[in-house]
């Protein structure tokens, strides 16, 4: 039985055909395909982009949701998607297998409305100077210095006596932030990337490590994860595929193990695990 469910499950990893998916929707991901106005799935592997009129959707309409790309079976792009056109955080990695950054983040984008706001190459030999300045920052400001955001009070995130974790940031203008933020650790530059909404993570939220990989993203409500979250490996493969409300587990998980499915778990309304078939860790 759990040998046919596991070959059935296959079919639910999620960096196995190239393509652009929806992060939410089925399980499997040939039903989360993005497309174009004439219903070609962009991003696969005979898909044509000189015929792309930068518009994205699903089936037929309009596509709001978080996106991201596969290619080369793996993780290329993650961005929100709203009302059709890119808008908010964006980010590409490395795709080349030959590369020694495989699978790292390249670049960081701010869009509006289709319409590209700010890019910022990522800097992957370490010699960033803005990268060894511990903190949170306005990724859109003209510049580290001006963009440091605070806690309530008022002192910025750059000093010892910093007191802003799990409550609202806020802007050197003393107002709650509202934008993309950015988190600098350990000389490492943008180890975290938020959409930021009244001083709370709200929206696309993308956790990576020192290495620069890509740790998990989906999004965020008033601080909580919602909706449906991918969350990799130290090297961003895949690790699981979980459903959240209210910032717990709910309903089913997809576990991932060297690039193909080993198990399932499911969780009552309290994110308590209630079952687990083949490997849940």
């Amino acid at each position: 039985m759990y040998i046919t469910s596991s070959i059935f499950a296959q079919s639910y990893y999620p960096y196995t055909n190239n393509g652009l998916y929806t992060l939410n929707g089925s399980y499997e991901p040939t039903k989360r395909a993005v497309v174009d106005n004439s219903g070609k799935h962009i991003g696969s592997d005979t898909y044509n982009w000189s015929n792309f009129n930068g518009i994205y959707y699903s089936e037929s309409t309009l596509l709001t949701d978080i996106v991201y790309l596969v290619k080369n079976n793996s993780l290329a792009s993650v961005g929100q998607v709203i009302n059709g056109k890119k808008s908010g955080l964006w980010i590409d990695c490395v795709t080349n297998p030959n590369s020694e950054n495989f699978n790292k983040i390249s670049y960081v984008y701010l869009y509006k409305d289709g319409v590209l706001i700010k890019k910022k190459e990522k800097d992957l030999n370490y010699e960033d100077n803005n990268c060894y300045e511990q903190g949170f920052f306005n990724f859109n400001a003209l510049s580290q210095r001006v963009g440091v955001l605070t806690d309530p009070k008022g002192i910025p995130s750059t000093s010892d006596e910093f007191d802003g974790y799990g409550k609202p940031l806020y802007s050197l203008e003393k107002t709650t932030f509202n934008g993309i933020g950015y988190v600098n650790e350990s000389g490492a530059c943008y180890v975290l990337l938020v959409s930021y909404k009244n001083g709370y993570p709200n929206g696309l939220y993308i956790n990576s490590n020192e290495g620069g990989y890509v740790n998990g993203f989906g999004e965020m409500r008033s601080g909580n994860k919602a909706g449906m979250w991918l969350e990799n490996e130290y090297t961003g493969e895949p690790h699981t595929y979980t459903f959240y409300a209210e910032g717990a587990p709910s309903g089913y998980s997809m576990f991932f193990k060297n690039n193909q499915y080993v198990g399932r778990a499911k969780y009552d309304s309290k994110g308590e695990l209630i079952e687990c078939i083949g490997n849940c860790e």
